[in-house]
């Protein structure tokens, strides 16, 4: 998965208090952890501070150039170092986004301390409203986010019973389909023995048929050569041999029933196992309706992503609203300052027009420093995070993603 805010995999980002830079080499999830990570290969003086190759509990997601120079970053903490430029400043990777195109123009323009101070205090209100259409927007798409786990746990609760279905039937299928293999290897067996028996039972009926019609001509041969005494014995003797006759014909059309019903069962159970295979490939085709959940999951990661993006600007606009406090801040001090040296400092609607304060475009100017503030400087361990002494930022333990560096 590759975020559409990152760039390429192999390029180089800026890492904070550093002049280094890191690799991209690996965007997605981590065995063991929730959320989206970033593989980093850390370069130059970094390396010493990687934890791993590059893998985790035994399952590799990049290499790297130098041993243990790997280190997993939450995707949100790398979004915010692109989105600030590096921490620092002196990296090949500071920007300037912040800067209009004409700062000194503007400079020069809020040079006066009520200038300054008026056009803080607007810029501190449109900066007010902006946070909080935003934070407005983060909450909408923080509700949609709900709904959509909401759907996705029960699509997965859908998709384990119909999961659950397809195995008990796949299971219930295999025990016929093996039942029904050893039934019809028997079955076959039998009919194989049940035809040669047929085929000898008529044999032997048809020479028996042969035998008595012999006996019977012979008997009825004597008969008529015979004196009258001697018919009444052979009359009985032809009547004996009909009879035999009669109930080897009965044996033998039972026994051709009783085969053909154990053949039509054979033929059912042929059947069933058709209307089974029938049926487990209905449930497959009902199956596929749960690549709809795969998709649902992949549209929740990007609205993941988009809240994330959402969350890191409205922290970039809080620091500037902080900054601009600051600034106002100053401002008065400096404006009790001149006005304790005997200075009147007149309001800002006798000596100023909208026209200063606004842009050619209509818009609120932004007040540039003439020289660009890094809360760093002259100090050898200090944390931007929380503005405190004695840690660096990626090391700041007040910073919940730097428990997930891993």
């Amino acid at each position: 998965m590759q975020s559409s805010v990152l760039p390429p995999l192999g390029s180089p980002l800026p890492f904070p208090n550093s002049s280094d830079v890191a690799i991209l080499k690996y965007v997605g999830s981590v065995s063991g952890h929730d959320g989206v990570f970033c593989g980093l290969e850390l370069c130059g003086a970094l390396a010493a501070r990687g934890k791993n190759n590059g893998s985790v509990n035994g399952m590799a997601y990049f290499q790297v150039d130098t041993p243990n120079s790997g280190l997993f970053v939450p995707l949100r903490k790398v979004i915010g170092w692109l989105s600030s430029g590096n921490v620092n400043g002196n990296g090949p990777f500071s920007s300037n986004i912040l800067s209009p195109p004409n700062a000194q123009q503007q400079q020069q323009q809020y040079a006066s301390p009520t200038a300054s101070l008026s056009s803080v205090g607007n810029g501190n209100a449109a900066a007010g409203d902006n946070s909080n259409e935003l934070r407005r927007h983060i909450n909408v798409l923080e509700k949609r986010l709900v709904q959509r786990e909401n759907d996705l746990r029960e699509l997965d609760v859908q998709l384990d019973e119909l999961d659950a279905t397809l195995r008990t039937n796949d299971a219930r299928l295999a025990r016929k389909e093996e039942r029904f293999n050893r039934y019809r290897n028997d079955k076959e067996d039998e009919i194989k023995l049940l035809v040669g028996t047929v085929e000898a039972l008529e044999k032997k009926v048809g020479d028996a048929e042969e035998i008595y019609a012999a006996k019977i001509r012979q008997l009825e041969q004597q008969r008529s050569g015979s004196p009258d005494s001697k018919t009444a014995v052979l009359e009985e003797k032809i009547k004996a041999l009909e009879k035999e006759l009669s109930v080897q014909k009965d044996m033998h059309a039972s026994f051709k029933v009783s085969k053909t019903m154990e053949i039509n069962e054979l033929r059912k159970a042929e059947m069933e196992a058709y209307k089974l295979n029938e049926e487990l490939k209905r449930l497959r085709e009902e199956s596929v309706d749960a690549v709809e959940t795969e998709n649902l999951k992949r549209q929740n990661e990007q609205l993941v992503q988009e809240l994330e993006s959402m969350r890191m600007d409205m922290e970039l606009r809080d620091t500037k609203i902080k900054s601009l406090e600051e600034l106002l801040k100053s401002t008065q001090q400096e404006n009790d300052a001149l006005r304790n040296h005997g200075y009147d400092i007149p309001s800002s609607a006798t000596t100023m027009s909208n026209k200063n304060l606004l842009d050619e475009n209509g818009g609120l100017k932004v007040f540039v420093p003439e020289e660009k503030i890094d809360p760093s400087a002259g100090r050898e361990d200090f944390c931007s995070f929380c503005d405190r002494e004695g840690h660096s930022t990626d090391d700041c333990p007040y910073e919940k993603d730097n428990i997930e560096l891993f």
